[in-house]
């Protein structure tokens, strides 16, 4: 999984916007498609591709043991903030369950710590249990989870299927990583300086760890003004009601725009836009400034 990375369903998102909004205001803005060649983007789960392979999770595909269409999903990022659960959830890919369905298999689970060569370091937990119940008329799914210390590091999760009578089924692993819980968002502008009536782009960069919420579309475009910051007349008005997705650790969000409208004056101006942490119940107001230069 790429946490630039979770952005599965960004294109699908981009295609049911397509255009952001139109104001009446002099100032339009409209949601690009897609993320802005020049955003900047933390991959957290770069220190995995040096570290030697492992058999992986199938998460794509049936399992080739147990009941037909026994699958397994992850149930969280492999970048963890802190200490957690982690771990997959073994489930039957069905849209309705009429009887439940139970296995006699059991599964060993182990967190181990590797450095970073991927050598073993230590087992740090294990659990074997009996898979028992995956699916009824009630739920689908049985989780399979191992609690993961807050220390930073990277960890090799590892996964046995055997059956009661002890033949082994399949063995599956995968690595994770640990890292601090850190609030660091930013709003880029595409340029330092722009031109009356020309289209200004900018974005929100998740630079840390913690998930940084941009709420809704909602931003102001504000000019420097007698030593403060004043609410520019061109600046937009009316927003969708729509809510964006949280960016992740590491993760750009989407290239936004508008026209600077060709009446303002030339100038010291910025962008300003909140977002939520959640995760600290915490609201942080991004700024971006650039220069507004004469007509085009």
């Amino acid at each position: 999984m790429d946490l630039k990375h979770g952005l599965q369903g960004l294109g699908m998102l981009s295609v049911l916007l397509g255009t952001w909004f139109s104001v009446s205001t002099p100032a339009t803005a409209a949601l690009a498609q897609g993320q802005c060649n020049e955003a900047h983007e933390v991959y957290y789960e770069a220190p995995f591709s040096a570290l030697p392979s492992v058999s992986g999770i199938p998460l794509d595909r049936n399992l080739p043991f147990g009941p037909p269409r026994l699958k397994l999903r992850a149930l969280q990022e492999q970048v963890l903030i802190g200490p957690a659960l982690f771990g997959y959830e073994a489930f039957i890919d069905r849209i309705s369950i009429r009887h439940p369905v139970k296995e006699d298999f059991k599964v060993q689970l182990k967190l181990i710590q590797v450095n970073q060569q991927g050598r073993r370091v230590s087992v740090l937990s294990t659990k074997e249990e009996k898979v028992g119940t995956i699916a009824s008329r009630a739920f689908n799914g049985r989780p399979l989870r191992l609690k993961v210390p807050g220390r930073n590091g990277i960890y090799l999760f590892d996964m046995r299927f055997r059956r009661a009578d002890g033949p082994s089924l399949h063995h599956y692993a995968e690595y994770l990583r640990v890292v601090k819980p850190t609030v660091d968002v930013r709003l880029k502008m595409q340029s330092e300086s722009y031109a009356l009536g020309e289209t200004a782009r900018f974005w929100i960069e998740n630079r840390g760890t913690r998930e940084a919420d941009p709420v809704g579309t909602d931003f102001t475009f504000e000019r420097y003004e007698n030593g403060q910051w004043v609410k520019a007349p061109g600046s937009p008005t009316g927003f969708p009601r729509l809510r964006l997705k949280p960016l992740v650790a590491g993760e750009a969000g989407f290239c936004s725009s508008f026209v600077i409208p060709s009446e303002e004056p030339p100038g010291l101006y910025r962008v300003k836009k909140s977002v939520n942490i959640r995760s600290l119940n915490m609201k942080k107001i991004l700024t971006a400034e650039f220069q507004v230069a004469g007509n085009l």
